[in-house]
C-alpha cells in the first residue's frame, strides 16, 4: 500500500519510536546509604508538552512533597513504549503504582485537593 509522502513523512517519526528499544525507567530507588532497597510508591506522570492541563498539573506537583514518592514524569512522545505498556489513552494521567501493581489512575486535571486526595 502507498500511502501519500506527507502522511508517512508526518507519522514515521512515530512508528519509528515504537520500533526502539523499551525505556528502562528506574521504579526502584535505593536508600541514602545504596545498600538496601527501599519499597516507595511510584507516581508516574504521563504528559505532553503540548498539553496544557499538564504544564497545570507540573506546576500543582512541583509544590507539593513527593519525597515519599518515585516520581517519574513521562513524555508519551517521547517514550511511547511506556505509554503503550501502561494503556495511555488521555494526558496528563496519573498512575500510582506498588512493586509494579497499579493502586490508583487518575485521568485528567485535578484542584490542588483532589491531587493530595489522590496521594493518600
Amino acid at each position: 500500500m502507498n500511502l501519500p509522502r506527507n502522511i508517512v513523512a508526518k507519522y514515521s517519526k512515530l512508528f519509528n519510536k515504537a520500533s526502539v528499544q523499551p525505556s528502562k525507567l528506574d521504579y526502584k530507588r535505593k536508600d541514602k546509604h545504596n545498600t538496601l532497597e527501599t519499597t516507595m510508591l511510584t507516581l508516574l506522570k504521563f504528559s505532553s508538552s503540548s498539553c496544557t492541563p499538564c504544564k497545570i498539573l507540573d506546576e500543582q506537583l512541583s509544590k507539593l512533597d513527593l519525597s515519599n514518592f518515585n516520581y517519574q514524569s513521562i513524555d508519551i512522545q517521547e517514550h511511547t513504549d511506556l505509554a503503550i505498556k501502561h494503556k495511555i489513552r488521555s494526558v496528563p494521567t496519573l498512575i500510582l503504582l506498588d512493586n509494579n501493581s497499579e493502586l490508583k489512575r487518575h485521568i485528567g486535571g485535578l484542584t490542588p485537593q483532589q491531587l493530595e486526595t489522590f496521594l493518600t
